[in-house]
């Protein structure tokens, strides 16, 4: 098993030989469980599992001296977070079978009537005046392009600052054309 993880060999004998029948090479030549025999084996697991006398959140098999779940806990592994809920259980009375048949006598909703695309009947509007054409755009592009070579460059050529302030200039302009473009966004 991974470290700091529970092993197989914690449940009883008969509940992991199923698992080793069901998830080894060895079911394909011998067969796997059938579900009536899982069902079986972990009711009978069930009823015999202790609580913790540390944590209410813990339960084990019984044949363990020792709760595992402690075990990983000293180790700094937390699986279970006790918000300090008290548990109750239903008893003894719980049959999975009776249960399962329960869910399957239910009767499941109706289904969703989802409307046809048809029936939308969209209404389009025009876009605002002030929006950029798709050429503007395209140039303020280049512009900002160019900008960001021309900053590159002037670490080699100091003197070619002057257009900084030129092409910053457009690029400012350029954004307070979009404002409408944005607010159709």
């Amino acid at each position: 098993p991974p470290p700091r993880s529970i092993p197989l060999s914690m449940l009883p004998s008969d509940v992991e030989a199923m698992f080793q029948q069901a998830f080894t090479e060895s079911g394909v030549a011998t067969g796997r469980p059938t579900a009536k025999a899982w069902v079986a084996a972990l009711d009978s697991l069930r009823q015999q599992l202790k609580k913790c006398t540390v944590s209410a959140m813990h339960v084990y098999p019984g044949h363990l001296a020792d709760c595992p779940w402690c075990a990983l806990d000293n180790q700094g592994v937390i699986y279970f977070i006790d918000l300090g809920e008290e548990v109750i259980t239903t008893g003894g009375d719980f049959v999975l079978a009776k249960v399962w048949a329960m869910v399957m006598a239910s009767v499941a909703p109706p289904a969703l009537q989802l409307p046809l695309p048809d029936h939308f009947q969209p209404t389009g509007r025009p876009l605002p005046l002030g929006l950029l054409r798709r050429e503007y755009i395209i140039l303020i592009e280049i512009a900002l392009s160019a900008l960001s070579l021309l900053l590159c460059g002037l670490q080699a050529e100091p003197r070619y600052i002057i257009l900084v302030p030129v092409l910053s200039a457009i690029w400012i302009i350029g954004s307070l054309t979009s404002k409408a473009y944005k607010a159709e966004i």
